[in-house]
Order: structure tokens, then C-alpha cells, then sequence
């Protein structure tokens, strides 16, 4: 399934200043460091954010926010665009890859840190375990994808997903059960009422156990 990827830079917080001065001589033309909209921005927690403008008229032009997780880490927390609502996922890596691509990791290096970049895409097992993910594989491939999980045989598989998910240490959340089913071949609209379904028995279960 794909995803977000995520960048962080793990650096002494005595070195973030220094990394952002640095990376902004390190950077093409195209990239700039906006102060003026960093001194916009209210910082509640009192860690910084950095602010870095892509310009270069192609449709995925952003600004890109880079702010201060801990004592040792910056990461990327939101690539915004200029001309459009939201980035898709793939632009969105496409941008964070490009802006990852112009020397960050040997910058970080120099500087005595550490680069970390996920991964574009993730697999079910990764979230929730082989035998929680076969169990699901197995519904979605044997149910009738233009009914949803009405039949008695795709609804008993169904609760044994929904029954292994809630006795899991793992978690999905509905987007990702959602996101997995278009990806292996529902329509939008029933891997919705699907994520929903799985959304209200998780909750209902909780309930009753809580009893």
C-alpha cells in the first residue's frame, strides 16, 4: 500500500540551527528558506519550525515545514502546495525525495547525525502481523466484491478478521482497511461501508468487554 514517507534528520538540538543555516547555502535555486513566513507561524510548544519554499513552475511547487521533535531530531511535518489543495501521495513523496536528494544526508553526517527515510509503501503484515493480514487477504479474495460482506460465508470471515484485529496487539485504522481494499479491487464505495462496519465492531467490542 502507499503512504507518506517521512524524513527525519537525528542531530544535537545545539546543531539544528547550524543544519538549517547549512542547508540553506546547500540547496539549488530553486529551494529557499522563507523566514518571513516562519515568524508567522506561533510556536505554542516552544519548538522552532523552518520553512522552505519550492519554486519551480511545475505543478508541485510547496512549501515544505521542517520543525523540532525532541532534543535530537527535525523531521519534515507537512509539504503544503502553492497552487493546489493537497498533494497526492506520490507528488508529495516526490517532492520530499527531491528536497531529501540535495545533500541532506551528507550534511547531517558532517554534523555528526543521522538520516532516516521511510519507505513509499508498506504491506499489511507490517501493520498488523502475518496471520491478522492472511485472515483479511483471504476474505477480500473469496467474498463477492459487488456485495460487500452480506453473504453468510464472506460475513463469517469477516468476523474472524474483525475477532483477531480486537484480540491483536496491533492496530489498523479504518482509513488503511479502507485504503488496502480499493488497492485489492472494491469499489470506493463498499471498501467505505466496509471500513465503517470495521470501525463500529471494533468499538461495540470494546463496549462489551468493558462491561
Amino acid at each position: 500500500m502507499k503512504r507518506f514517507r517521512e524524513l527525519k534528520i537525528l542531530i544535537a538540538k545545539e546543531r539544528f540551527e547550524n543544519f538549517i543555516s547549512e542547508l540553506s547555502k546547500k540547496l539549488p535555486t530553486e529551494w529557499s528558506r522563507d523566514k518571513e513566513r516562519e515568524g508567522e507561524v506561533p510556536s505554542f510548544s516552544g519548538n522552532n519550525m523552518y520553512c522552505f519554499n519550492r519554486d519551480r513552475k511545475d505543478g508541485l511547487d510547496s512549501k515544505l515545514w521542517i520543525a523540532e521533535r525532541d532534543e535530537g531530531t527535525l523531521y519534515v511535518s507537512n509539504i503544503v502546495p502553492s497552487e493546489i489543495s493537497q498533494l497526492k501521495t506520490d507528488d508529495y513523496n516526490k517532492v520530499l525525495l527531491e528536497f531529501h536528494d540535495h545533500g541532506i544526508k551528507d550534511l547531517t553526517e558532517n554534523l555528526g547525525g543521522s538520516v532516516e527515510l521511510t519507505s513509499d509503501t508498506y504491506s499489511l503484515e507490517d501493520l498488523i502481523g502475518n496471520d491478522v493480514a492472511r485472515c483479511l487477504r483471504v476474505f477480500s479474495s473469496a467474498a463477492n466484491k459487488s456485495t460487500g460482506s452480506t453473504h453468510p460465508r464472506d460475513r463469517e470471515r469477516w468476523f474472524q478478521f474483525i475477532t483477531l484485529i480486537h484480540k491483536s496487539e496491533n492496530n489498523i485504522s479504518p482509513e488503511e482497511i479502507q485504503k488496502f481494499l480499493i488497492e485489492d479491487g472494491w469499489t470506493e464505495d463498499f471498501s467505505f461501508e466496509l471500513a465503517c462496519e470495521f470501525e463500529y465492531s471494533l468499538e461495540l467490542l470494546k463496549y462489551y468487554e468493558g462491561k
